[in-house]
């Protein structure tokens, strides 16, 4: 009887170990933090998204938009420090700093290879994300962007080029809102 005893409390002990450890591990994917980047998908996803408003900003060849979305983008980030975010902040910083929409785009060009690596690091958000390209953009040596849509609507060239570019990855592609 003692042997069946202590084997039932050892079996206990195991399973009420490895519960815990199951329970932490699923708080700590609720709480998602990125490796670079401390911050909850929530606020991620909120910083994504002032940046797509900036790029249909861009689409619409409209400086004074852009410069608004950005200082809202400027927002959204506050005070989250990482090596990445600091990348980004620069580039949104100078783009709100200014109405002309060809240093908008200069910029726009880095931002938009920060925010693919906050992106992929972020992992899956609300909705799937296309990664774009122009190789005409930034005089010729190409450029990315993301986008909410497959459709492309080129951020670089405007109502100009509007349909120059393609995707080239899918980001989040199994996400259940595609």
């Amino acid at each position: 009887m003692k042997t069946i005893l202590a084997f039932t409390m050892i079996l206990t002990t195991l399973f009420l170990s490895e519960s815990v450890a199951q329970d932490g591990k699923m708080k700590s994917d609720e709480n998602k933090m990125t490796k670079q980047v401390a911050m909850s998908i929530h606020e991620a996803q909120n910083i994504i998204t002032d940046y797509l408003n900036l790029k249909d900003a861009l689409v619409s060849t409209n400086g004074e938009l852009a410069s608004t979305a950005a200082g809202k983008m400027l927002t959204t980030i506050g005070r989250n420090k990482s090596d990445l975010l600091d990348k980004i902040r620069f580039d949104v910083e100078h783009i709100a700093g200014t109405k002309d929409v060809s240093h908008q785009r200069d910029h726009f060009s880095s931002l938009s290879d920060n925010l693919y690596l906050f992106a992929k690091e972020i992992g899956p958000i609300n909705s799937p994300l296309y990664y774009q390209y122009c190789p005409m953009a930034t005089q010729g040596e190409g450029a990315y962007w993301l986008s909410a849509n497959k459709e492309i609507k080129n951020p670089y060239f405007g109502d100009k080029m509007l349909r120059c570019g393609s995707t080239k990855e899918t980001i989040y592609e199994n996400n259940d809102h595609e």
